[in-house]
């Protein structure tokens, strides 16, 4: 480690965190509602459900152009069991039936599948805390989530747009377009909107599809990614992309990826409030890439805003990675990192004991890295 660089301001041993499980209150009530096609609307608003309800929508295929809506509501469970939001096969009649989620505090929204959309497979609205959906299917869906509220940041808790949230063990097979969580940080305004703070993604599997950016946080204070198993996914795409990019930070670790076209995981460094946050990506198998390498690390002059965010550092430790650029693309070489450190913010990056096999071009001894070589490197070994 560089002299200078105290622990505080980089940490490289990892800790595994996750969010707790979030399960709303104990079920003492029950609620039937749905007829098995129409469009539904579930609110608070509308109808009164205890804290501790079990809400059972009727299984059927929900496919009259609307999909379902889950708003104002907190401490229930809502259970999509034999569920299905029908697009039928994009046309416009079925365009937009979507799931839903606005304004939601402590709800648990539990199966259900999303297929054959044209538009937006899923909605996160309004000011949102602890909403975990769970054991959902989204299949053959033309585009991602889009999650918006408009909340500009004031630097407190009550300003965060998406708190202590999670997508648990739900899959993804062949979808296309990217999932986009907040407005993010608007230079010219000095604003950050759309704070999204705990989020966690684990236990999820994605099969096929061309997505993209599966999952973009354009202002992230920790997301959680972990368990996962990705296959097969932009392999129909040429441009520069990645799967997982967060501005903010993130924990990264125990995922399976195998055969994709891009990075796995990027982070845009930045920390939000005064206390320089440190990332870790560790434990993961990256196996198999078109092109580009399989993390990333950049700097932007527009993150930096006085008072609101500082920098952000990376620890990128322990990963197996090989056969990255297949498609053997000369003008950029794969590695374990694309590393833009230019010192932009003051990030520092951390490579250590991380796992290589069959990169194109092979790599020069010890030069584990693209671009900037990272301010600590250490136990990377090429096989």
């Amino acid at each position: 480690m560089l002299i200078g660089c105290t622990r505080s301001e980089i940490d490289a041993t990892p800790q595994p965190r996750a969010l707790p499980p979030l399960e709303p209150a104990p079920i003492i009530d029950t609620a039937y509602i749905g007829d098995g096609h129409s469009n539904l609307v579930i609110s608070g608003i509308t109808s009164t459900y205890k804290a501790g309800t079990l809400i059972i929508v009727k299984p059927g295929t929900y496919d009259k152009g609307s999909g379902i809506t889950i708003e104002n509501l907190s401490n229930v469970t809502v259970q999509l069991t034999g569920v299905i939001l029908d697009g039928l096969n994009k046309t416009k009649p079925g365009f937009y039936n979507v799931l839903s989620l606005n304004n939601l505090t402590n709800v648990l929204v539990t199966g259900g599948t999303t297929i054959n959309n044209g538009y937006k497979q899923m909605y996160i609205n309004g000011k949102t805390e602890s909403l975990v959906l769970k054991n959902h299917t989204f299949m053959n869906n033309a585009q991602g989530f889009a999650a918006t509220a408009g909340i500009v940041w004031d630097g407190t808790e009550q300003t965060v747009f998406l708190k202590n949230s999670a997508i648990r063990n739900c899959n993804f097979i062949n979808c296309d377009g990217g999932g986009n969580f907040g407005e993010g940080i608007n230079a010219a305004g000095q604003k950050v909107i759309d704070l999204v703070k705990n989020f966690e993604i684990s236990g999820c599997k994605w099969k096929g599809g061309n997505p993209g950016t599966m999952f973009f946080f354009s202002a992230i204070d920790s997301a959680f990614v972990f368990n996962n198993t990705i296959d097969s996914v932009n392999l129909n795409l040429t441009n520069d992309n990645r799967l997982f990019l967060f501005i903010g930070n993130a924990e990264v670790h125990n995922n399976t990826v195998n055969n994709i076209q891009g990075h796995f995981a990027a982070k845009w460094a930045v920390s939000f409030g005064s206390t320089i946050k440190t990332s870790h990506y560790y434990k993961n198998i990256c196996n198999g890439s078109l092109k580009y390498s399989a993390f990333e690390f950049q700097e932007f002059k527009e993150f930096n805003i006085p008072g609101k965010t500082t920098s952000g550092n990376l620890v990128v430790s322990d990963n197996i990675c090989s056969n990255l650029n297949t498609n053997r693309f000369t003008d950029f070489a794969s590695n374990f990192i694309d590393n833009y450190e230019y010192g932009f913010m003051g990030g520092k990056v951390t490579l250590t004991n991380n796992v290589g096999k069959n990169f194109f071009p092979v790599p020069l001894p010890g030069v584990f890295w693209n671009l900037a070589k990272p301010t600590t490197v250490s136990g990377n070994t090429y096989q």
